[in-house]
């Protein structure tokens, strides 16, 4: 992948995008983080924009638990 900076970060998944999504939705989960929004790139992308881009999701999390000082 080239892109105009110089650099890209490139996943490759063993497991479709959604068992991949649900499997990093448990892990978060067990670490009491929690998804609070999610993005749909490519929908997104196709619905805004007309591209038909890689299958892509975005994940905003937020710490669960407190930490005391």
């Amino acid at each position: 992948m080239t892109t105009p900076y110089g650099f890209a970060i490139e996943l490759s998944l063993p497991l479709p995008l959604s068992a991949a999504t649900d499997a990093l939705r448990a892990a978060l989960a067990a670490d009491q983080t929690g998804v609070v929004s999610e993005v749909d790139v490519h929908a997104r992308l196709e619905a805004k924009l007309g591209l038909d881009s890689q299958r892509q999701k975005l994940l905003g999390t937020a710490l669960g638990r407190t930490t005391t000082c």
